[in-house]
């Protein structure tokens, strides 16, 4: 029979994939468990939240943005839903970012499923589980988890949707996408990434793929005009739209503030050396904000884990030209390096927190 002639092997190796799926998922909470119980400092917007957290909790609707934010995210809901578990707002705002920090292993592996063989797919996701970046602010009061979960949950639906061209895929990942956003409003860039992708490089049913993904959002206006209606704010302020537009509007105005104010040193110091040196840096400023970023970058991979990702550069350039799935997670990535190299520029603070934009994708 067909039972008898099967080979041990058949199922033991897959036995054992499964064992070592689950044991670097294992891996990845016992470690975000560990650093939630060995944090006690509570970030100071983390105090924003937990405000926000209180007054849902309280029915106190008109103290919801007095603590100087004009907007409510995701992360405050969450942390009410979670405080009859724990009766603590510290407890219930660190377990709802250990939760979802947790959860993202789960998408991160089945996104790497649909591109490489096991031994690439479990390293590439034991790499996320373990990477300092994401167990240290799965610890965090902060909104990052949210957004990261369901960032790599629109990522692979939209993977999905490139193989299968099905409609409910593509509705999905719009839908993360946009819950994503609501956490951190930059990943409304991957949003709107893909929907160039649908617009410019998609061929095969190009109406029908457009008209699921921006389905969506009708329903998200709405339900802002809502919310908007109710917190007694304008849509352009609840979906935090101007902020967003000056992402891409005060970059210049600062770069020529910076070179404004290096030609006015120059003009005041009486040191040579010093005065050529500002003079070439007030020409390299772009070149100081690229470098701000990579380092960033570098340090938020982890030195060891970087080379990891830059021996999977290898062949890159074969695989864009092959397969459209890279081609789309290509122009995400490089979307959100843009986005991060316009913030440098904006406002010249960054830190590791923010590189989850281009290591996800």
């Amino acid at each position: 029979s067909l039972v008898s002639e099967a080979s041990p092997s058949s199922f033991i190796i897959p036995l054992l994939r499964s064992f070592a799926i689950l044991g670097v998922i294992l891996l990845g909470i016992c470690l975000r468990l560990f650093a939630c119980l060995h944090t006690s400092i509570v970030n100071p917007d983390g105090t924003l939240y937990i405000h926000q957290a209180r007054a849902i909790y309280y029915g106190a609707w008109n103290q919801l943005t007095s603590c100087g934010i004009t907007y409510v995210s995701a992360y405050p809901p969450l942390i009410t839903g979670a405080y009859p578990l724990f009766h603590d707002w510290v407890t219930a705002a660190r377990f709802v970012s250990f939760l979802f920090g947790s959860l993202a292993i789960l998408p991160v592996y089945l996104l790497l499923r649909r591109f490489y063989q096991f031994p690439v797919n479990i390293g590439g996701t034991l790499i996320f589980a373990v990477m300092p970046l994401f167990v240290g602010e799965s610890a965090d009061v902060i909104k990052e988890p949210f957004a990261w979960f369901f960032a790599l949950l629109g990522l692979f639906l939209f993977i999905r949707h490139l193989e299968s061209g099905k409609g409910i895929p593509a509705v999905l990942s719009s839908l993360s996408y946009l819950v994503a956003s609501w956490a951190r409003p930059e990943i409304f860039l991957f949003f709107c990434a893909s929907g160039l992708y649908l617009f410019f490089v998609e061929r095969d049913r190009k109406l029908w793929r457009l008209f699921c993904y921006f389905s969506p959002v009708v329903a998200v206006i709405l339900a802002g005009a809502i919310g908007a209606k109710f917190l007694d704010v304008s849509l352009i302020q609840l979906y935090r739209i101007q902020e967003m537009l000056s992402k891409i509007s005060e970059p210049l105005t600062v770069y020529r503030s910076l070179e404004n104010a290096l030609q006015s040193l120059i003009s005041r110091t009486e040191i040579d050396y010093l005065k050529l040196f500002l003079e070439q840096a007030r020409h390299l400023i772009w070149v100081v904000a690229l470098a701000t970023v990579v380092s960033y970058l570098v340090e938020a991979f982890f030195y060891p884990y970087f080379l990891f990702f830059l021996i999977g550069l290898k062949g890159l350039g074969a695989r864009l030209r092959s397969d459209k799935r890279f081609l789309y997670l290509a122009l995400v990535t490089s979307s959100a390096f843009l986005l991060l190299y316009l913030h440098t520029l904006q406002s010249w603070f960054g830190t590791n927190r923010f590189m989850y934009l281009v290591i996800l994708p």
